[in-house]
């Protein structure tokens, strides 16, 4: 979340505009249900009809019919995983 939150600053210090509109979804509950957070923005992206040429998160899904032409589970490529450092 920070790494995404620093690049967007930077975008906008350095008055940069990216070519497509860029969204951050950050959900408060992810690590207990999610049913506050990612339900609530599901239900938003659902019902404005918001589609994504592409998704930047710590880890994805396995699917089905995602991929045209692509009849086997694929999955999904994300950008970076939880780490744990003590």
């Amino acid at each position: 979340m920070i790494s995404q939150l620093a690049a967007i600053e930077d975008i906008i210090k350095h008055d940069i505009t990216p070519p497509r509109t860029v969204y951050v979804a950050l959900g408060h509950d992810e690590e207990i249900n999610g049913w506050s957070g990612a339900a609530h923005i599901a239900r938003y992206l659902k019902e404005t009809q918001i589609q994504f040429e592409y998704i930047f998160d710590e880890g994805s899904m396995m699917v089905s019919g995602a991929v045209p032409m692509i009849k086997t589970n694929v999955a999904m490529i994300s950008t970076s995983e939880k780490g744990y450092v003590n």
